[in-house]
């Protein structure tokens, strides 16, 4: 057999296998899109502009698209949670394809509860197919019971589904009460909104309101609407190599309204049959609240895939924590600031 053609099955085989599976690591270099007013946060809610299995937490219709895979994640705290460690697996059973994760503790950041870090949450997910259809269920859940002062729970709802090259999604909180503080404070969320493949490119919109209403106070409840909509485009610019980019207008409407333009850009390529590198590029063409231009959250982040098999390890550059050796930090070497953001996953 020729050696360019067996070097471009390679090349193929790496690729499907660093493009099939999901990580934070891969997700906090790739980029969300959403300039975080929309996803569960630190690279643990999927994306709008790159295609994951992560995208399951905001869409459960995916959990069909990427199963029979386990993952273990270890870092440093993220924004967005204190969670050190979170895994999960997704597996198939006759038509059904299913998924559970434990710890990811993104989920429950919209909580007003101050032990929402504690509760451990969990995710459920389960779908199938029908007439090229397909669908998917999915259940948060995490609890933080107090010292005789009550009980923090959370129980969030989300459908999704995919045909063709549409993809709504939704979510509802159905649970969400703070009680641990000694008030009776119930936090309300809900979400809509779609993806719709046309060729590479991908326009996206959605919407999301959350309530915080105290029931023992005369207190104002707090109301926070967030929406945007945008476009992103996935191609192949070279053997093994793809390259990402997107942008969108999102708008935060509370006591201090943000409009923000968010520009994500990504490239993920193949070095050899073993390894793939990554890099990503967020930055705010706009971002001002009450007209007061924000400070600059420019990102450039950088890390790689290691394949061995169907053994997958993802890293990415810094600890994600803030100061020093955080992922966005100017300097980084060879300590406990660079080989931290890591996971390992494994499919059958």
């Amino acid at each position: 057999m020729n050696k360019k053609i067996i070097a471009l099955m390679l090349a193929v085989t790496c690729w499907a296998s660093s493009d099939a599976f999901a990580s934070r690591a891969r997700l906090l270099v790739m980029g969300a899109g959403d300039a975080g007013l929309l996803l569960d946060g630190g690279g643990s809610g999927g994306s709008m502009v790159v295609d994951d299995a992560y995208n399951m937490f905001y869409n459960p219709s995916y959990v069909n698209d990427y199963q029979d895979w386990a993952i273990i994640e270890k870092s440093n705290a993220f924004s967005g949670g204190t969670n050190n460690a979170q895994g999960g697996f997704a597996t198939s059973m006759m038509n059904w394809n299913m998924a559970f994760f434990m710890n990811r503790t993104a989920a429950v950041q919209h909580m007003t509860s101050a032990n929402k870090n504690n509760m451990k949450p969990f995710d459920f997910m389960i779908g199938s197919s029908f007439n090229k259809v397909k669908w998917g269920l999915g259940l948060t859940y995490g609890s933080f019971s107090g010292a005789n002062t009550g009980v923090d729970t959370d129980l969030d709802v989300k459908l999704g589904a995919q045909f063709s090259g549409f993809e709504p999604f939704g979510s509802y909180r159905v649970v969400g009460n703070d009680r641990t503080s000694g008030s009776d404070i119930v936090n309300k969320k809900y979400m809509l909104g779609f993806r719709y493949h046309w060729g590479e490119w991908v326009p996206y919109a959605a919407w999301t309101r959350s309530k915080t209403d105290n029931k023992t106070t005369t207190v104002n409840d707090v109301v926070n609407s967030n929406f945007g909509v945008g476009v992103a485009r996935n191609m192949m610019v070279a053997e093994g190599v793809k390259a990402n980019y997107g942008f969108g207008f999102w708008r935060k409407m509370k006591a201090a309204d943000q409009n923000v333009i968010p520009i994500d850009v990504s490239v993920e390529g193949n070095v050899n049959s073993w390894m793939t590198l990554r890099g990503g590029l967020s930055y705010r063409l706009m971002d001002r609240s009450e007209g007061q231009t924000q400070t600059d959250a420019t990102t450039g982040r950088m890390g790689a895939g290691f394949h061995f098999g169907k053994l997958t390890m993802d890293w990415a550059v810094g600890t994600g924590s803030t100061g020093a050796g955080s992922l966005d930090a100017a300097t980084f070497g060879f300590d406990n600031s660079f080989f931290t953001a890591a996971s390992v996953a494994y499919n059958w």
